[in-house]
């Protein structure tokens, strides 16, 4: 296999995967909704194998997208840098924690969380899901864009936040779209997730990743802060 073919299956599996989780499918249901096998399913997401080109239209279809929109996710998903994200927050998190002088297991049991999953987040091992990152906000009594931000003060005052609610999100989505007046197609050349998931994230069908907001923010021209805040 050359290295060019190879990026493109890699590239075509990391599309694959994170179409899929923004659907919150296993890859049982993938397998399902494409008529393939979840072997398959699996060895594609992980470029383990030469997947027929019908197949891959196949899944594409269960997506409700084509084969360019699959390399599109996932050349997205390499955009922008996973572990970077797990370390601002993490450290983010880690920062206000000491300042707000409480120990793991008091800021998991603010919000429902164990000490493991505040652990592992402080440590740059997991990135919270959108849900998760406006909980730790809401016990961390910050605004939840600023954890996401490199430039952080941690020392900031206490404030009064909300954990935002899925419908709230993308309700806000749809309308910093209205606002530029741009048509769901248009926002997903941008950003590179399809029209029909961009209309499952603004009535709250489908909740988007981090990164994912991140992407659709910088298509739709609007910070961050006025979607998750």
């Amino acid at each position: 296999m050359s290295d060019r073919v190879a990026n493109s299956a890699v590239q075509i599996g990391r599309g694959i995967r994170k179409l899929r989780k923004q659907r919150r499918w296993k890859q049982d249901v993938l397998a399902e909704e494409s008529g393939l096998s979840r072997v398959t399913i699996s060895l594609a997401e992980n470029a383990k194998t030469n997947i027929s080109l019908y197949d891959i239209e196949r899944i594409a279809a269960a997506f409700s997208t084509n084969i360019t929109g699959l390399m599109e996710a996932g050349r997205r998903s390499l955009r922008i840098s996973d572990e970077k994200l797990k370390y601002t927050v993490g450290s983010n998190v880690y920062k206000r924690r000491l300042f707000l002088k409480l120990s793991r297991k008091q800021l998991g049991e603010r919000v429902g969380f164990i000490q493991q999953y505040i652990s592992t987040t402080e440590n740059g091992r997991r990135l919270p899901t959108v849900l998760n990152l406006s909980r730790l906000a809401y016990a961390l009594s910050v605004p939840t864009s600023q954890l996401l931000d490199e430039n952080f003060y941690h020392e900031q005052e206490i404030v009064d936040v909300k954990i935002i609610d899925p419908s709230v999100l993308g309700a806000r989505l749809q309308c910093a779209r209205l606002a530029t007046q741009q048509r769901r197609f248009t926002v997903s050349r941008s950003a590179g997730v399809t029209p029909q998931i961009i209309g499952k994230f603004e009535t709250g069908e489908t909740i988007p990743t981090i990164p994912t907001i991140i992407v659709l923010c910088k298509a739709l021209g609007v910070p961050i802060a006025k979607i998750l805040d």
